[in-house]
């Protein structure tokens, strides 16, 4: 099937086509196409959540997608996804609100480091299994640099502390 890109100069044009070439003579060559994360996203659920996740975990991962992921980047097609991209939208996360779940109290805090870590086990798992499918050549999210989580010391009752508790 022939797809058509239009670049600037024709030495642009030469140098696409020689890379598309070198793809397909070493087999790693994926026709671009027009899917989107929503479909992945959809797509992933549908195939690969149903049959391995449990019914909480799938309700937690669902609610994952719809809140966080796709309005932020479910508009995007899957050709254009970049680290960088991925980069900035784990940045972005840092500032969104999270969404309040039941039996929980809500608070004013941005989203933490760990909820950003769990967005990130979720779309890589949905990613690899986009390569396994050959949707894409490569996962854009394996090199992504994630916010750092800072640890909380607790603190420890005294023995005096823990028998006033007791009593």
């Amino acid at each position: 099937r022939q797809h058509w890109e239009t670049f600037a100069t024709n030495a642009d044009a030469k140098k696409r086509k020689s890379q598309i070439e070198f793809q397909q003579s070493t087999g790693t060559f994926i026709a671009p196409s027009a899917k989107t994360v929503k479909d992945l996203m959809d797509e992933y659920v549908a195939i690969y959540g149903v049959n391995t996740w449990a019914m909480s975990t799938y309700d937690s991962n669902r609610g994952t997608i719809d809140n966080y992921i796709l309005p932020l980047i479910g508009d995007v097609k899957l050709d254009d996804i970049t680290t960088h991209m991925m980069d900035k939208f784990y940045q972005s996360l840092l500032t969104v609100k999270p969404k309040p779940r039941p039996y929980q109290k809500t608070t004013n805090a941005c989203m933490s480091a760990r909820g950003i870590k769990e967005i990130h086990k979720l779309l890589r798992s949905a990613f690899n299994q986009a390569v396994k499918w050959e949707l894409i050549s490569h996962n854009p999210v394996v090199n992504c640099t994630l916010p750092k989580s800072t640890e909380k010391e607790r603190q420890i009752w005294s023995a005096e502390t823990l028998f006033e508790a007791l009593e």
